[in-house]
């Protein structure tokens, strides 16, 4: 398995390739395959890590985003994000979140394409559900 990093306002993002194949898979795909959390020392703040699959069937370029519901219930900051090109595979995406005050909130993650048009929405979608314990 290869690791590219990349930088993106000041969070590390890494590019994961592997034999991942999403078989019958004729679209555009976009999966939350795990996520780890990491309360931050000194902080009110988590690392969330979220890695995701993806299969970008429709077009040539893309950009997969990651974002939580934190103010309010299913309105999504994104908060990171990372472009991908044609065909299938992972990538680990890394935001820094403040917890709302309620049970759970929700981590989003989306394929767009690259450029986005004018008008435009996502190519896919996914949402995971985050518990918080008191």
């Amino acid at each position: 398995m290869k690791m590219i990093s990349l930088m993106l306002t000041g969070l590390a993002i890494g590019i994961l390739t592997s034999g991942t194949s999403f078989p019958d898979t004729p679209h555009d795909f976009v999966k939350i395959a795990d996520v780890k959390s990491q309360k931050l020392p000194s902080s009110n703040e988590t690392l969330y890590k979220v890695r995701i699959k993806y299969a970008l069937i429709s077009k040539q370029q893309g950009i997969v985003m990651l974002g939580f519901d934190v103010n309010r219930p299913k309105t999504f900051q994104m908060l990171s994000e990372v472009k991908v090109g044609h065909g299938e595979g992972e990538v680990e995406l890394e935001a820094h979140v403040t917890a709302p005050d309620r049970n759970e909130f929700l981590a989003v993650v989306n394929l767009s394409e690259d450029p986005h048009p004018t008008h435009w929405k996502p190519l896919a979608n996914d949402t995971f559900t985050i518990t918080l314990t008191k």
